[in-house]
């Protein structure tokens, strides 16, 4: 067989074609090519020829100059070359259910990754619960401003004058699902990403004072309810209590996040890096070498 190579992946249909059909794995990269991320832009790679993928690496800019990678290894020779296309990449953190996570991680020696349970929710889960928490409902465009200040001091804060406008926009999709107590701002969910069959809702905030009294349970149901309505499926990554997940639990139910090791320095940085080592070991003398 002939080495293997990743190759630019210049139409996004294609991908997120391909990346639709293993939905939930998928889901950051088809709903990264469904509409675009809050920032909008996606570099992607494949293994092997248009039509016979081995693998397919993403990188993703959620807020400016923030990336994330996630991957589908669908076959483990491909996890060599996807590791060296997500270190060469801008993301610098890659997540994605375990099944096509943990090639690639092996090729990375000292690795680790947060184990998380992927939660998904469907109509049957939504009817069986249909009894509502009063403290949890849809944001509105009254909520704009609040949800500004929340999102301004967290993970969102680097999209800067364009934060209140991405928040109008989430606000008028219906993908942003809050929780108040005493007209207060304590708990918040958003949608993130939508691809043709599944939302992925993310950022989730609950007040440190309204911890462990069932908010982030209401607020990941109401998601559900919201997809549900919408004819999808909400599926997104939340860590337990105790921040573990059964041995038994099947790779594909298990999200892992982990950081993408750092590229290795070019041969200008090791150069600089050994001048400066000579000046200070010479203290600024020329060192002249004898001829031989």
């Amino acid at each position: 067989m002939p080495k293997l190579s990743a190759r630019v992946v210049d139409d996004l249909a294609d991908l997120g074609a391909l990346a639709g059909r293993h939905d939930p794995a998928a889901i950051l990269i088809s709903g990264a090519v469904a509409e675009p991320a809050l920032a909008g832009r996606v570099r992607a790679w494949a293994v092997g020829p248009p039509g016979e993928e081995l693998g397919v690496a993403a990188a993703i800019e959620v807020t400016p100059g923030r990336w994330t990678a996630s991957v589908l290894c669908l076959d483990p020779r491909a996890a060599p070359v996807l590791a060296r296309v997500l270190v060469a990449s801008p993301a610098r953190w890659l997540s994605g259910t375990a099944a096509h996570v943990e090639p690639v991680l092996a090729q990375w020696p000292g690795s680790t990754a947060l184990r998380l349970p992927l939660r998904s929710s469907n109509h049957e889960e939504v009817v069986r619960f249909p009894e509502h928490d009063p403290r949890i409902r849809p944001a509105g465009p009254g909520d704009v401003a609040a949800l500004v200040r929340l999102y301004g001091s967290s993970d969102l804060e680097l999209l800067g004058p364009a934060l209140g406008e991405a928040v109008e926009r989430l606000v008028a999709d219906h993908r942003v699902v809050l929780a108040e107590v005493g007209g207060e701002l304590v708990g918040a969910i958003r949608c993130e990403l939508r691809s043709p069959r599944y939302d992925w809702w993310s950022g989730l905030w609950v007040a440190p004072e309204h911890r462990r009294t069932g908010l982030a349970t209401a607020l990941h149901r109401r998601a559900g309810e919201v997809s549900v309505a919408l004819g999808r499926r909400a599926v997104g990554a939340a860590a337990p209590s105790n921040h573990m997940v059964p041995r038994h639990q099947p790779a594909e139910d298990v999200w892992l996040e982990a950081a993408v090791p750092a590229p290795p320095p070019s041969w200008r940085a090791r150069a600089r890096r050994k001048a400066r080592r000579t000046w200070r070991r010479t203290g600024g003398r020329r060192v002249l070498r004898s001829p031989r």
